[in-house]
């Protein structure tokens, strides 16, 4: 079938963690950020597959835990609420992120 062609006056854009409004707090976790804006940039692509996108956002905060917990050697506790916090912010994606991906794509592609 027919694909959309991407919008040549368009880049792809990022504001952290949030979506229609709601910004999540990341202070404790800062890798988290980074996530975000990788994720929001691949919605903010045309022909970006979404469930790609989500896909790998939930890697990405899988592997912040991971490698701040190595590299700070968080106790087991803080281990456990990084991997709670990722879980959360990733089926917030899945539950809320249909609009913003259609919207993104609204504005990265040309019909």
């Amino acid at each position: 079938g027919y694909k959309p062609l991407t919008n040549p006056n368009h880049k792809p854009s990022s504001n952290g963690c949030g979506s229609m409004g709601v910004q999540l707090d990341t202070t404790n976790l800062p890798g988290f950020t980074h996530c975000c804006n990788v994720h929001d940039k691949c919605y903010d692509s045309c022909n970006n597959n979404r469930a790609q996108c989500d896909e790998d956002f939930k890697s990405c905060l899988d592997n912040v835990c991971l490698f701040e917990g190595l590299g700070k050697k968080m106790k087991k506790e803080e281990m456990n609420a990084c991997g709670t916090s990722a879980e959360l912010f990733y089926s917030g994606t899945l539950a809320l992120g249909c609009m913003a991906y259609k919207e993104a794509q609204r504005n990265a592609c040309l019909c």
